[in-house]
């Protein structure tokens, strides 16, 4: 008979802590784009791996306007979202959004490289 007390029945397993997974360790720069999702209402991986590059693109538009953390980068999109408006009809928010940011960065790309060829000029 087993005395349940006797401390040499069983050998103590400790516990080891679980490694994490891809899905619970997001890489460099995948944390804004994570953030920035949940906070425009995307909650399932569909969706975010579906407007990746949207997101993508406005995680580096905020930056380019100074966000230095992932509230920041939250704060001017969500800036950006209340002085744009709404979607039009067919279009989602990520996509105006995005597509904004896109507008907004060429302009930036093309007016740089006017200013460099007025000097050179």
């Amino acid at each position: 008979m087993n005395n349940p007390y006797d401390v040499k029945a069983e050998p103590k397993v400790e516990a080891k802590p679980p490694e994490p997974n891809n899905l619970d360790v997001p890489a460099d720069g995948e944390l804004e784009k994570l953030s920035l999702a949940r906070s425009l209402g995307m909650d399932n991986l569909k969706e975010l791996s579906k407007y990746s590059d949207q997101l993508e693109r406005l995680v580096e538009w905020a930056k380019l306007k100074g966000a230095k953390s992932r509230e920041d980068v939250i704060w001017e999109v969500r800036q950006l979202a209340n002085r744009v408006g709404g979607p039009s009809i067919g279009n989602n928010n990520v996509q105006h959004l995005s597509q904004y940011a896109y507008l907004e960065m060429e302009r930036l790309k093309l007016d740089k490289q006017m200013k460099e060829m007025a000097v050179n000029g």
